[in-house]
Parts: C-alpha cells; structure tokens; sequence
C-alpha cells in the first residue's frame, strides 16, 4: 500500500477494534499494519466469510472492514449482512468495484464506509475513523 502513517487522530484510535476480512494476503497484512501503526487494535484478520462471522460473534469489534469479493460461498456483503444482524456491528467496505448494483446489496448491513481499490493508507485509517465516527451516532 503506497501512502505515508499519519499522527494519531483525536478519535483516539487505540481503544477501538477492528476486524479485517480481505482473502489477498499481501493487502490483508498491509491493512493491518497501516491500522495497528496508528493505534487501532486489530482483533483478526480473515480470508473467508464463515471465519469472519465467527470471530465476529466471539470478539465483538468495533468495526469490520470488508472485501467484498471473498472466495468461497459467502461473499464480502453476505458477511457483513450476518454480522450485522446478529451483532450490530457495522463494516466499512473494500472493493475495486462500486457500482449501483454492489451498494444495494450491501445496504441490509447498513455500511459506515466505502473504500475504492486501490487505496492508500491515509484513505484506509480516514475510512476507518469516519465509520467509527458514523456508528457512534
């Protein structure tokens, strides 16, 4: 991920938790290094659907940011949409494609965020600190 860490935000990012699903290892690691770099505590990071469900349910994060092309048979927004409704946990969402069609979906898991990909870091930790912002309302 190109970009530079900014200073730690006034949100005070270190107490918040955040599960990462991406299934493209070398972004799943860079969002995470990116996140804990600033302060934020990732809970996990997953590849899958199901495993994002059920670290979900058992660690309960602040937050979960999504891919929402996953392998397997449950995709990025299934997940999100599961997590929601039985959690009440809100995801940002990370995709290469945001289209009309793909925004609709994902609305039964009332997303606090986009990323478009690529991204950089500063877009990643800003995405995250306006979703956590925007669940807090």
């Amino acid at each position: 991920m190109v970009g530079t860490f900014r200073e730690k935000s006034a949100l005070e990012p270190s107490r918040a938790r955040i599960l990462i699903v991406e299934d493209e290892s070398f972004v799943a690691v860079d969002d995470q290094l990116t996140l804990e770099g600033v302060g934020f505590e990732t809970i996990g990071v997953v590849a899958t659907a199901e495993e994002a469900i059920e670290v979900a349910e058992r660690e309960r994060p602040d937050l979960v940011l999504m891919d929402v092309h996953l392998a397997g048979p449950l995709n990025g927004i299934d997940a999100a949409v599961r997590i929601f409704e039985r959690c009440a946990i809100h995801s940002v969402f990370a995709t290469a494609h945001v289209d009309d069609q793909t925004k609709e979906l994902a609305d039964r898991a009332q997303p606090v965020g986009w990323l478009t990909k690529p991204f950089n870091s500063n877009d990643l930790v800003r995405a995250v600190e306006l979703g956590l912002e925007k669940t807090k309302q």
